[in-house]
Formats: C-alpha cells, sequence, structure tokens
C-alpha cells in the first residue's frame, strides 16, 4: 500500500469552489477543516472527504439547490452523467468536486446564507456540528486544530 499526501484545499475545494459559483475564503477554509476532522472519524454511510449522509445530500438538493435553476445546472455539471443517475450518493465517495460542492452548500444552508468569520471559531465548530451532526456534541479537537492552522493541511489516502 502507497500512502499519498495531497493538500485537498488546493487541489481539490478551491477548483470546485470556483467551478460550483461558491468560492469564499471562509468556506474553502471551512471544508478543509472539515475534511480533515472526518477523516479519521468512524463513519458508517457517510460519504466522501466530508462524510455526507445520503439524508444530508438529499436535503441539500430538496431544500437549497433546487431553488435556485442556475445554481442546480452549475452543481449537476459538476457530477458524472451515468452514475449520478444510477447511485447519487455513490458520487460523493467518487467525484471529490461534486462533494465540494454539496458539503458548501450543506453549510450554506445550515448557516443560513451566512458564513461565520475566520476568527469566529466557537461559530466554526458549530456550525459543523449543525451542518454534519446534527448538532450532537463531537469531539472537536481536530477541527478547532485544522481550523487554526495548527495542523499540515493535507489529506492522507492510502492506494
Amino acid at each position: 500500500m502507497t500512502t499519498v499526501c495531497i493538500d485537498l484545499k488546493k487541489t481539490v475545494i478551491e477548483p470546485a469552489l470556483m467551478a460550483a459559483g461558491l468560492e469564499t475564503d471562509n468556506l474553502s477554509r471551512l471544508l478543509d477543516a472539515i475534511a480533515i476532522a472526518e477523516q479519521n472519524r468512524h463513519r458508517p454511510n457517510r460519504h466522501g472527504p466530508f462524510g455526507m449522509t445520503a439524508w444530508m445530500h438529499r436535503r441539500v438538493w430538496d431544500h437549497y439547490i433546487v431553488q435556485s435553476p442556475d445554481l442546480a445546472c452549475r452543481i449537476r455539471g459538476l457530477a458524472s452523467q451515468r452514475r449520478f443517475l444510477d447511485d447519487p450518493h455513490s458520487e460523493l465517495d467518487l467525484n471529490w468536486g461534486y462533494a465540494t460542492a454539496l458539503a458548501g452548500l450543506n453549510c450554506l444552508f445550515h448557516a443560513q446564507g451566512t458564513l461565520p468569520d475566520s476568527d469566529r471559531v466557537d461559530d466554526a465548530v458549530e456550525l459543523w456540528r449543525r451542518a454534519f451532526h446534527r448538532g450532537h456534541r463531537v469531539d472537536d479537537r481536530v477541527f478547532r486544530a485544522a481550523y487554526c492552522g495548527e495542523r499540515p493541511r493535507t489529506l492522507v489516502l492510502a492506494a
């Protein structure tokens, strides 16, 4: 097995947010911290680098994306043609650009369109809990460290 380290923020998150028309420094920083925090968590029934569930995936589409045809077109453009139609949730596992856009929209949905300021770490933690853990208490040490830049911003993949 080969271990590969990538800078997820530079290689996936920022380009995907740009393609989806969602690019902001706060959102890319938040998603980077979420991916780092979620990478070592036990994640049954969770998909992609951000640990989204099928329920979250459907909710973002049904309650957020569907309200904007232009946004829906941009997000759908990030998805694979066949796989998205056959098994939309596997798209979160296999297409990290699409997963990034959906995770970003999940954050925006739960933040009601306004992300916390970058220096408001507690607000970012609370948004992560609401958006990805339905408000349940989770160990936030890794998230806090990543959000504050105290940890290398890489994702380790086993190939």
